[in-house]
């Protein structure tokens, strides 16, 4: 406590107080040092004492109140005695921090969003740190990165929030990696690609059949023909059937 006898500095009238951010030091007026804050707002007593800064806030030399300087919004703190604002942390992934002060992120970024760092909002627009789920990707609630869609799928739109929300590649076509946001191309002749192919010699196309290039499926041979080998990619390679068989 400062003592009464020290209350009043040089040019200070009877009984009023050293003004906020200020503290007590015999015989001379200080700022208060970086890393505390000195209130006034309690009277004498709390003159001779700086406070330690508070959890979600930092304090320069001079600061006069604990809320002063927030940590600002896209940051935190859970450190007291902080003196500066860079070194508020910034808002960890998956995370956003949207108001100034906070102590820990608790708001999860918005599925259909990604918060790598430093999010403001949980529907954030801050590219590329944290923004919407971009096209070929999907971004469940609380993601701190995209996440690509599976091959085999694919997708030409924003803001998806499941892996079911990627579309399954159309058949007679494949999706060669994850991530795409259009198909990678055709089925190879002598094979077939079901829907979500993700190779272009998805499936062998069998005996009995054959398969031109971008075949969804199988096509038998005619009536009148036949395959006993498999990989056939034009009708014209079924053979006719053997004189003395029906086919």
């Amino acid at each position: 406590k400062v003592p009464e006898s020290h209350l009043n500095g040089p040019g200070l009238p009877s009984g009023h107080r050293w003004p906020a951010g200020h503290r007590y030091s015999p015989g001379r007026e200080a700022f208060c040092p970086t890393g505390y804050y000195c209130d006034n707002a309690n009277g004498s007593a709390i003159l001779s004492f700086a406070s330690v800064c508070i959890r979600g806030h930092y304090c320069g030399a001079g600061t006069r109140y604990a809320a002063e300087f927030p940590c600002p919004a896209g940051t935190y703190s859970n450190r007291t005695g902080i003196s500066n604002a860079s070194q508020c942390v910034q808002c960890q992934g998956g995370y956003a921090c949207p108001t100034p002060g906070i102590v820990q992120p608790r708001t999860p970024c918005t599925a259909g969003y990604y918060c790598a760092s430093g999010a403001v909002l949980a529907t954030p627009s801050q590219p590329p740190i944290a923004d919407i789920c971009p096209a070929g990707s999907f971004c469940p609630l609380g993601s701190s990165t995209p996440t690509a869609c599976l091959a085999g799928s694919y997708s030409n739109t924003t803001g998806l929030r499941s892996a079911g929300e990627c579309q399954l590649c159309t058949a007679g076509s494949y999706c060669g990696r994850p991530g795409l946001t259009v198909q990678s191309g055709s089925c190879s002749t002598g094979y077939y690609c079901p829907r979500g192919a993700s190779s272009q010699t998805q499936m062998l196309c069998p005996e009995g059949s054959f398969c031109p290039a971008g075949s969804p499926a199988p096509t038998p041979c005619s009536a009148g023909t036949f395959s006993n080998t498999s990989r056939l990619s034009d009708a014209s390679q079924c053979r006719p059937c053997t004189t003395g068989f029906h086919c």
